[in-house]
């Protein structure tokens, strides 16, 4: 028997203090001990919401969905909420405001997969440039400065 359409909820754009924009101290400023509390503080409200599925969904990068991951493999239990990595970009269009673009991808690809989808990009500015975490964040001021 079928049950047709099931609804769920779902919030696919939560940042971490690993996203450029991120608004406080970030990751890279935590020592070992404000960096578990804090994850342990994302996955406390991923876990008291009512959606199903959270998009990790940073500026320029994966790590905090990789640090997200790396926190919950070593939880007793697996939270029961599905989380997925993202990514967001701010896009070069012929427009008078900004354009963002957001990627969801699939949670069994593995670091090297979204490293690789990473490494395709390539950033207008500076094309000749190898994509990486601080050629984007350059990118980003450089645009942040003409708007």
């Amino acid at each position: 028997m079928s049950i047709g359409s099931t609804w769920n909820k779902w919030d696919l754009h939560i940042h971490t203090p690993a996203s450029f924009g991120w608004q406080g101290e970030k990751f890279s400023a935590m020592d070992s001990e404000k960096k578990t509390e804090s994850l342990k503080k994302i996955i406390g409200e991923i876990e008291e919401s009512t959606a199903d599925v959270f998009g990790i969904m940073n500026y320029w990068t994966f790590d905090g969905y990789f640090k997200i991951q790396e926190y919950i493999g070593g939880l007793p239990t697996r939270p029961k909420t599905l989380i997925l990595p993202g990514i967001e970009f701010r896009m070069e269009a012929p427009t008078d405001f900004r354009l963002n673009s957001h990627l969801l991808f699939d949670n069994t690809l593995s670091e090297s997969d979204l490293g690789i989808f990473l490494s395709g990009l390539r950033i207008v500015h500076e094309p000749e440039l190898p994509v990486s975490k601080e050629n984007f964040i350059r990118s980003r001021r450089v645009l942040m400065a003409g708007n």
